[in-house]
């Protein structure tokens, strides 16, 4: 019963512990380069895994032989993969390259030779999945043999047969609900790590709780800053992530004191891609939105503006903000900013 709940334990705090590095690769700012954590939480996968394949060697093989187990798992883990890969793109690479400088060989003679070597390969593998087989059923034998002579009953074997299998699932238990909901973990986790996303230089406002803050700045010297995001709803709610409107992307802002410096890109609609104006009240000040669609050449037709949304806002002072995406999550962004206060 004993072994049962370490090993149910055990992988349980290995998959929140994955889930919770997994997620903070995007859920987090980095000072540093944007890419050297995810790189690093990438490469950790080769000892993470490996290293709990180890552990359940350990609970469930006992310490017979342990310590050479443990070394196996971790060199097959760590250096496996890469070793696998390379073993079979690199003979593939060395046939190209005969095949474009070695004038003599023909594409007949280099189709003929990609199935040997492939072939030569699938065998490599198969050799070291038998021997890894053999040292398994040896290990198994050597774990009846040591139960048999401590005396463990049939109740704890059957637990231990049990929490393997609870184990087993205890992954997919734990990464399909954030999966299926993924914009909504990903919405909270970063209201956890940017909770002064609703300060702007000015002005407060109360960004979404479901919806995701990307990036955030309150410049105050200068007057700069921003609050910026996308909003989307997961695979849960019926949602087909693969659709381009699937997500849309939001920002609110104010340009510098000087008016000289702003660097505002949002597009200036012309008469004609105008479908609506309207016009918001943030305590003694005036926002003026404008519901647009634009007139690319290359974009959809303007049909599309029935569920796609282009809306631009500005008020006579710095305040800016913008919408593009779902039209259903429109009403939502004027809530946003009908909660802009301006503050002294």
């Amino acid at each position: 019963m004993k072994k049962a709940l370490i090993i149910v334990v055990a992988v349980a705090a290995y998959a929140l512990i994955e889930v919770g590095v997994l997620l903070s690769t995007i859920a987090t700012q980095h000072s540093f380069s944007p890419w050297t954590y995810p790189a690093a939480v990438l490469w950790s996968q080769f000892l993470l895994i490996p290293g709990l394949a180890a552990l359940l060697s350990r609970i469930v093989y006992g310490r017979h032989g342990w310590i050479r187990r443990t070394v196996t798992i971790l060199l097959a883990g760590s250096l496996g993969v890469p070793i696998a890969v390379l073993s079979f793109f690199i003979p593939m690479a060395l046939l190209v390259a005969v095949l474009f400088w070695a004038s003599g060989v023909s594409w007949i003679l280099f189709c003929l030779l990609v199935p040997v070597v492939a072939g030569l390969v699938v065998m490599g593998f198969l050799f070291l999945v038998r021997k890894s087989g053999k040292r398994t059923v040896q290990a198994e034998a050597e774990r009846w043999l040591a139960e048999r002579q401590s005396g463990v009953t049939e109740a704890d074997r059957a637990w231990r047969s049990r929490s393997i299998r609870i184990a087993a699932c205890i992954p997919l238990m734990t990464v399909l609900p954030i999966f299926l909901f993924l914009p909504e973990t990903w919405s909270l986790l970063s209201h956890l790590d940017q909770p002064q996303s609703g300060h702007l230089s000015g002005y407060r406002v109360t960004t979404p709780a479901a919806w995701i803050v990307l990036s955030h700045d309150d410049q105050q010297s200068d007057g700069r800053s921003w609050a910026n995001g996308i909003a989307g709803r997961g695979i849960g709610f019926g949602v087909i992530p693969l659709r381009y409107d699937s997500f849309s992307s939001w920002s609110v802002g104010t340009d510098p004191f000087n008016p000289s410096e702003a660097t505002n890109y949002d597009p200036k609609p012309k008469d004609a891609e105008i479908i609506s104006r309207g016009d918001l009240t943030i305590g003694s000040e005036s926002m003026n939105c404008i519901d647009y669609w634009p007139s690319y050449d290359w974009g959809p037709p303007r049909s599309e503006a029935v569920m796609i949304a282009h809306v631009t806002c500005s008020n006579a002072g710095r305040l800016r903000a913008r919408f593009d995406g779902d039209r259903s999550q429109l009403p939502t962004f004027y809530r946003m900013l009908s909660t802009v206060k301006p503050v002294r």
